[in-house]
C-alpha cells in the first residue's frame, strides 16, 4: 500500500486545541506507562509553555493528522516531536517525513537527532531509518542518524576463483567440472566472496560504523564466473542504500539493500541459546528434505581466526589492502563473517554441490581477529522450490567473551535441480 498524500505547513494558533488532542491521543498511553498516569493539569501547562514557534502541522489527504517540531543544532537537525494521531499511524507517513528530514540534513552536511520514550515502539521505526542509540535517561533513549559520507560509491573487480578448481573441494559447484555438469559455462565464484567485494564502497557511503552497527540484505541473482569484470555499486538516498553487483552485460548478479542501525527484519532472526562450541563428530548425517530438522539448534562450531588469517583473507580473497583488516587488533572482514553459515551447517550435516541464494547480516559489535569465535545457529526449515532443495538457517558469530558480533540468515540451495 502506498503512502497517502501528506503535506506540511505552519501550524496555526487556532489549531492549538486540536493539536493538543492529537498529542494526547498519540502519547497518553506511553506517558502513563512511564510516569504512572496522565496528569491533565501538568500536560496542559507544559503544552502551553513549550509549543515552539516553528511547529508544522502534518496533513494527510488534507486532514489535520499530527505535528512536527524541528530545530537546528550544531551538526544536526533536532526532531523535537513528530506525533501523528493513531488513526493515521501505520500508513508510512511518519517514515516519509523523517526520510525527508534526512535528505534535507544530508544535503546540508548535517545529521539528525531525537529522543523517544523507552516504552514507545516508535523506536523500532527510528532504527529502521538508521537512527542509533547514543545515550539514555531514566525515561528516554537518545538517538542519532549520521548522513552518509557520500551518496554513491563503486569499485570494479576482475572475478577469480578463491580456491582450488577441483571436484573434491567442499562445495564442488566452484569447480569447472561439476559446474559444467549443471549446465554452467565455468566454475561459479563463491557468492559470499563476491558479496564481500561490496565492502569498500559500503564503507565509503556509511563509514566504519557499518562494520559494528550496520546491516545488509542481498540476493544472488546470477552466477559470477572467473574473468568477469564486476562492478560493485552502492547508492544511498537517505536511510538505506541500494546495492548492485553488475556483470559485464550490466545485469545484476547480486542486488539488495544496506543501512546503519538495526534492520527492519532483525527481530525476525532467531537468537540461538546453544552457544558452547562442540567438536564435529567423525560422521554426520546427510542433509535431505527428509532428514532436515525444523527450528532446531545446530551444533555450535569453534572457529579460530588469527590476525594473520584476517590479513590474508582480506588481501587474497577480497583484494582489500585496508589497514582496518590487517595488523594488531584488526577487524574481521564482513565477507568472512557472511561465509560462516555454510561451515556451520556442515558441522552437523553433509551435502553436495550448493548455491547460495540470499544473505541477511546484522552487524552488532566489532569482530576483532586474534581469537577463537563460536558460530552457533538454528536450522529453520528445508523445502522444495522449482525442483531445488532449499534450506534457511539463522546464525550468530560470537566472540570469546560471549559478545554477539553478528546475526545472520542464510538461504541456500543444498541440492541443485538435476540438469535435464
Amino acid at each position: 500500500m502506498g503512502v497517502p498524500g501528506y503535506g506540511l505547513r505552519p501550524a496555526r494558533r487556532e489549531e492549538s486545541e486540536a493539536l493538543y488532542a492529537i498529542h494526547r491521543a498519540a502519547m497518553e498511553r506511553y506517558v502513563a506507562e512511564t510516569w504512572g498516569a496522565w496528569d491533565e493539569v501538568f500536560q496542559r501547562r507544559f503544552w502551553a509553555e513549550s509549543s515552539p514557534p516553528g511547529r508544522q502541522a502534518i496533513l494527510v489527504d488534507g486532514e489535520l493528522a499530527g505535528f512536527l517540531d524541528l530545530a537546528e543544532r550544531p551538526g544536526s537537525i533536532w526532531v523535537g516531536n513528530i506525533e501523528i494521531h493513531p488513526r493515521f499511524q501505520g500508513l508510512g507517513t511518519g517514515s516519509a517525513i523523517l526520510r525527508e528530514v534526512q535528505r534535507d540534513a544530508s544535503t546540508r552536511g548535517l545529521g539528525a537527532t531525537l529522543q523517544v520514550l523507552k516504552v514507545n515502539p516508535a523506536r523500532r521505526l527510528y532504527e529502521r531509518l538508521g537512527f542509533r542509540e547514543t545515550g539514555q535517561t531514566d525515561t528516554h533513549y537518545q538517538m542519532a542518524w549520521e548522513a552518509p559520507m557520500q551518496q554513491t560509491a563503486e569499485r570494479t573487480v576482475l572475478a577469480f576463483l578463491d580456491g582450488e578448481d577441483s571436484p573434491t573441494i567442499s562445495n564442488p559447484i566452484h569447480s569447472t567440472e561439476v559446474a559444467g555438469q549443471y549446465g554452467f559455462r565455468a566454475a561459479l565464484v563463491g557468492g559470499v566472496t563476491v558479496y564481500g567485494w561490496f565492502t569498500p564502497p559500503l564503507l565509503e557511503v556509511f563509514g566504519e560504523r557499518w562494520l559494528s552497527d550496520g546491516w545488509a540484505d542481498v540476493r544472488f541473482r546470477r552466477p559470477v564466473f572467473p574473468g568477469d569484470l564486476m562492478t560493485a555499486r552502492v547508492a544511498c538516498d537517505g536511510g538505506e542504500a541500494e546495492l548492485k553487483m553488475l556483470n559485464p552485460e550490466g545485469a545484476a548478479a547480486i542486488d539488495g539493500t544496506a543501512g546503519l542501525g538495526r534492520a527492519a527484519w532483525f527481530t525476525e532472526l532467531t537468537e540461538t541459546g546453544r552457544r558452547a562450541a562442540e567438536p564435529r563428530p567423525e560422521t554426520v548425517e546427510i542433509l535431505t528434505l527428509e532428514t532436515a530438522p525444523e527450528m532446531t539448534e545446530l551444533r555450535p562450531m569453534p572457529v579460530p581466526f588469527s590476525v594473520e588469517d584476517a590479513g590474508a583473507y582480506a588481501r587474497q580473497k577480497q583484494l582489500d589492502e585496508s589497514s582496518r583488516f590487517a595488523g594488531a587488533s584488526c577487524l574481521v572482514h564482513p565477507g568472512w563473517i557472511a561465509a560462516r553459515m555454510t561451515p556451520l551447517v556442515k558441522h552437523s550435516y553433509t551435502y553436495g554441490p550448493a548455491i547460495h541464494v540470499r544473505t541477511q547480516v546484522q552487524h552488532l559489535a566489532p569482530a576483532r581477529a586474534g581469537q577463537t569465535f563460536t558460530v552457533a545457529g538454528t536450522f529453520l526449515r528445508a523445502y522444495e522450490q522449482n525442483g531445488h532443495h532449499m534450506a534457511e538457517v539463522d546464525g550468530s558469530l560470537l566472540a570469546e567473551d560471549g559478545t554477539e558480533c553478528a546475526r545472520l540468515r542464510h538461504t541456500t540451495i543444498f541440492r541443485i535441480r538435476p540438469p535435464k
